[in-house]
């Protein structure tokens, strides 16, 4: 459905005229109506009724009406996400988890635009449940997310194992019963798991619902947390931080979700940069 269409609905319903709203919409009279009648015929309902004085809603208009901005809108919105720019053959929505923003959505980025310089990238980075509505409005190709929530209509493809491991700056923290231990809100799945493992644990002094901050925080001020063995390795080896021998660890894997029923070869060639990404990481490659 055309938002011109909508817009010009939303302009007669407003001004109660079909020509005031062919005035404010700098189109002739003809095309207001004939943009109505559009409107009528993919709803199966009568909007407006027509009179000599004006145009007066129907109780189905009055329905539409309520509805109507967030329509144009939405649109209005997809058509900038998803319009090619001059001097690409193509764009990709990439969505995903908030945690995995400054990780792999970055180097997954910068990979595509040196690999694939003709598509243009949307990026956004959302909660998992936003994200998973992105989908039905589709606003978005492909999301990366720890725990995807099941939905008709996607699939989740396993992109990689990880694991939440306790990190310390200190050799002499020993626990999560340190004061000096930072919790990290990881997910839900991961706030069960810890709570299992940890029936006795009452709440840290300092606490985080973003990984990658909690990461700066403790590698400033010292300290221990739960972190990403994934990208671990950079602060294992400059010796700012090591693993606690014996700590409880926890899975953490990361899903590709996308459309099970929509093909897209452009999508399926930026997954496979990013497949190869994950693998040249964890092999020690690049």
């Amino acid at each position: 459905m055309d938002t011109d269409v909508v817009k010009t609905f939303i302009e007669v319903a407003s001004t109660g005229n079909f020509g005031h709203a062919a005035e404010r919409l700098h189109v002739a009279q003809t095309t207001v109506s004939a943009r109505i009648k559009k409107l009528e015929s993919a709803l199966g309902k009568q909007l407006l009724i027509r009179r000599k004085s004006g145009a007066e809603l129907t109780r189905a208009g009055k329905h539409f009406l309520r509805q109507a901005p967030a329509f144009v809108r939405l649109g209005e919105r997809l058509k900038g996400d998803f319009s090619v720019p001059e001097g690409f053959s193509s764009v990709l929505s990439l969505g995903g988890e908030v945690n995995v923003a400054t990780t792999w959505m970055n180097k997954w980025a910068s990979r595509l635009r040196a690999e694939m310089p003709e598509t243009a990238l949307r990026i956004k980075v959302d909660i998992p449940g936003d994200l998973i509505d992105c989908f039905a409005e589709g606003t978005i190709d492909v999301a990366l997310m720890h725990t995807p929530p099941a939905r008709s209509g996607l699939k989740a493809d396993l992109l990689m194992e990880d694991r939440l491991i306790l990190y310390t700056t200190d050799p002499s923290i020993r626990s999560i019963y340190d004061p000096r231990f930072v919790y990290v809100n990881w997910g839900e799945a991961f706030i069960a798991s810890f709570k299992h493992s940890y029936p006795l644990f009452e709440g840290a002094a300092v606490s985080f619902d973003y990984g990658p901050l909690a990461a700066r925080y403790v590698t400033g001020n010292g300290g221990a947390a739960y972190g990403r063995q994934s990208v671990a390795p950079p602060f294992l080896e400059t010796g700012q931080i090591s693993a606690v021998e014996g700590a409880v660890t926890f899975a953490y894997p990361m899903y590709i979700v996308r459309p099970s029923d929509t093909p897209n070869p452009t999508l399926d060639q930026a997954i496979k940069v990013l497949r190869k990404i994950v693998k040249e990481n964890s092999t020690g490659a690049g």
